[in-house]
């Protein structure tokens, strides 16, 4: 039997089938049919504040829950006010669907109340940006949206639905939903045997071989897989700021992380290591420094998931285009009697480094900021959930909050957005 479905009540349809259960959101004219739409959903309706805030904390659901996040504002300002957040996912690679009002079809490009091209203004820190200019496009644009979001390196996306598309009907079969699925995400792995055996061969050569677990090791879910393979191999690691909770703060092969706040032992470790294996980073500035004097007698393997990544900061020796997880599942064992010997007192020179130069203790005879975290670090749980601003704060939180786990550290760290904490921790 055929029924029909305003546009907007489809589309909200299209957002249950996809898996959305919280929807981070400002009302407004242009998205006001979707808006009453979700009356009668059972996604969760969260009204935010400002739009910026919406895509925060859309931002902060997707670090923590490994799905997309889902936020919503109108068209023109409510559109515009997005960007902020929507270039925060962009920069630290997080999964975001960005849904706006627009004016009618007709009115587009008549520089109608409220009308911003917000497509054209997001195409540089988007995955990819849709327009829907017909319901029967909704499923199709919506599928590939969410699909375009968690694939490859994840990010965000934006959709763009006019207003006349939100009221306009849909006929459909009944039970049209049960055909509706959540696209597969698939693994990457685009690299062959043989780059997999010529980094095999560096990491058995090298006599200082270390680990720099990048924000891919969390979105790939390859934690465990790097933490078996370090205890295997007995090879030393230490993390980005987005990497922290990839390995556990008390595994004694771990040595904090490194960059312009990091640990002076993560960052000398860098300067001495004859070989860095670099998993799931992009090389930023805040960790290489000045990029002629980064790691002078390293060669690299660098596993990323973007191809672009290849080469475009530090030259590299090996690059696997391929996702994290599934390379350290395919690394295979490269211990011998003499690179044990080498890594052996390779790690016994990083222990002495981190004897020698330990962060500030807290001083509990006086209250600073110092103070405060090292009591929360003692009396949260252990799968505390912890979100940052940007700022010194924010330095200080990854500096003495050590018994995070993967996803629980929430932090701006490629835009920098101030403004991040609040919302992410909604």
């Amino acid at each position: 039997m055929a029924i029909k479905l305003r546009g907007a009540d489809y589309i909200v349809k299209l957002l249950e089938c996809l898996g959305a259960e919280n929807l981070f959101a400002y009302p407004g004219g242009a998205i006001l049919p979707i808006y009453d739409a979700l009356a009668f959903s059972k996604i969760k309706n969260i009204l935010v504040r400002h739009e910026q805030g919406g895509a925060l904390a859309a931002n902060g659901h997707a670090r923590v829950t490994g799905k997309p996040g889902f936020c919503l504002a109108t068209s023109g300002p409510g559109a515009t006010n997005l960007v902020t957040g929507i270039a925060d996912a962009y920069a630290d690679s997080v999964p975001l669907i960005a849904i706006t009002g627009q004016v009618a079809g007709p009115l587009i490009g008549s520089d109608a109340f409220q009308e911003t091209d917000i497509t054209g203004i997001c195409l540089p820190i988007t995955k990819r940006t849709y327009i829907v200019r017909h319901i029967t496009e909704a499923a199709a644009v919506l599928r590939d949206a969410y699909q375009t979001a968690v694939s490859g390196r994840p990010g965000p996306v934006l959709v763009d639905i006019p207003r006349d598309v939100q009221t306009a009907l849909m006929e459909l079969e009944e039970g049209w939903e049960k055909d509706c699925l959540i696209p597969p995400t698939e693994r990457l792995f685009n690299t062959d045997a043989s780059e997999i055996a010529e980094a095999a061969r560096l990491i058995a050569a090298a006599q200082k071989p270390l680990i720099i677990a990048g924000h891919g090791i969390l979105l790939s879910e390859g934690w465990q897989e790097l933490r078996t393979f370090v205890k295997r191999e007995r090879i030393p690691a230490i993390s980005t700021i987005l990497g922290i909770g990839a390995l556990k703060y008390d595994d004694p092969l771990y040595f904090s992380w490194l960059g312009m706040h990091g640990t002076k032992y993560a960052n000398d470790a860098v300067q001495n290591a004859d070989l860095l294996i670099a998993l799931g980073i992009r090389f930023d500035d805040r960790i290489t420094g000045k990029l002629s004097q980064f790691a002078p007698n390293a060669k690299i393997i660098h596993v990323d998931i973007d191809q672009s990544e290849h080469g475009k900061n530090v030259p590299t020796a090996v690059f696997l285009h391929a996702d994290v997880k599934r390379v350290l599942q395919a690394l295979p064992d490269t211990r011998t009697r003499e690179n044990l010997r080498h890594r052996r007192q390779w790690v016994e020179h990083l222990e002495i480094q981190r004897a020698a130069y330990p962060f500030k203790e807290a001083n509990h005879d006086v209250f600073n900021m110092i103070t405060a975290l090292d009591v929360l670090n003692e009396v949260m749980d252990d799968d505390a959930i912890v979100t940052t601003d940007v700022g010194q704060h924010q330095m200080w939180a990854a500096q003495y909050l050590t018994r995070m786990n993967p996803n629980r550290f929430l932090t701006s760290a490629g835009l920098g957005t101030m403004g991040f904490g609040l919302p992410a921790a909604m």
